[in-house]
């Protein structure tokens, strides 16, 4: 998949099982209206979950999401369908930055968003042969143990 000429980005992305089984995307270039209460910077995982929550949390305000190319273009699109609450930092990391209660609640977000996620595939019904099944971490040399 290249992008559009017009992007000012040069670099050809490979394709994605995804973006070859979707149907034909019908997003163009959409006339502005009157200004959205809020304004969503990017169409992956995260600024189309921002969109929806906000949507469920205030359905009254109106939120207009843009993206340079299309929903799930980037990374969002080449994802290997796995939903983790690992935490990329360390908690003792973490703690110094921010403090021990800070950091356990950073933590817990993490963990609880992959049961969010399990509750609005329900919820909206979604075909995605949803899983929730655990972690394992385990160390391969003297440090890690």
């Amino acid at each position: 998949m290249s992008l559009p000429r017009d992007s000012g980005v040069t670099k050809t992305w490979p394709s994605s099982l995804w973006a070859e089984a979707r149907e034909p995307d019908t997003f163009g270039h959409v006339p502005l209206g009157p200004r959205p209460d809020v304004l969503v910077v990017g169409a992956g995982y995260t600024g189309l979950w921002s969109a929806i929550h906000l949507k469920e949390m205030r359905p009254d305000i109106d939120v207009l999401i843009v993206d340079v190319i299309g929903p799930g273009f980037g990374a969002s699109g080449r994802n290997g369908g796995w939903c983790s609450g690992l935490f990329p930092v360390e908690l003792d990391s973490l703690e110094k930055l921010h403090g021990r209660g800070a950091a356990v609640t950073m933590l817990r977000a993490a963990m609880a968003a992959v049961d969010d996620v399990g509750s609005f595939v329900v919820r909206n019904s979604i075909d995605c042969d949803w899983s929730k099944s655990g972690t394992l971490t385990v160390g391969t040399n003297n440090v890690q143990c």
